[in-house]
């Protein structure tokens, strides 16, 4: 559970850097 939240953490931070920049 908390591998996935790390996961899902690190996913949405650079979904929002890429969604920023693009």
């Amino acid at each position: 559970m908390y591998k996935f939240w790390m996961v899902n953490n690190m996913s949405r931070l650079l979904f929002g850097k890429s969604m920023l920049v693009g």
